[in-house]
């Protein structure tokens, strides 16, 4: 049963990070691809999700392999930074259930 889920979890995430996933070309230095950082180090939100997304395929990749303990750590800092990642919801379930935890935490109000 736990390799059944395993399974299907790494299908799901591997499937979900294709769908997002970009390639971006440029033919000057890379100096001049790099987007200058704003003052105030807020660019509307995209960094903060670039972050819980690359968070979440971390836990993936360590749900994958066997280290469900550490995969619930960065799953839970995904949820933490972008608590509409709706994805990490799924993985969490998924983590919680490969560790056999019956006491799942209650959803804050940010993630109802």
């Amino acid at each position: 049963m736990k390799g059944t889920v395993r399974v299907l979890a790494l299908a799901t995430t591997i499937g979900l990070a294709g769908c997002a996933t970009t390639t971006t070309t440029t033919t000057g230095p890379i100096s001049d691809a790099r987007p200058s950082p704003s003052p105030q180090g807020d660019d509307g939100g995209g960094d903060i999700n670039r972050r819980a997304q690359v968070r979440m395929e971390l836990a993936a990749a360590y749900f994958a392999n066997n280290q469900a303990d550490v995969a619930l750590v960065e799953v839970n800092k995904a949820i933490a930074a972008s608590p509409g990642l709706g994805e990490a919801y799924n993985l969490r379930g998924l983590v919680h259930a490969a560790l056999g935890k019956d006491d799942w935490p209650k959803p804050t109000s940010a993630e109802r």
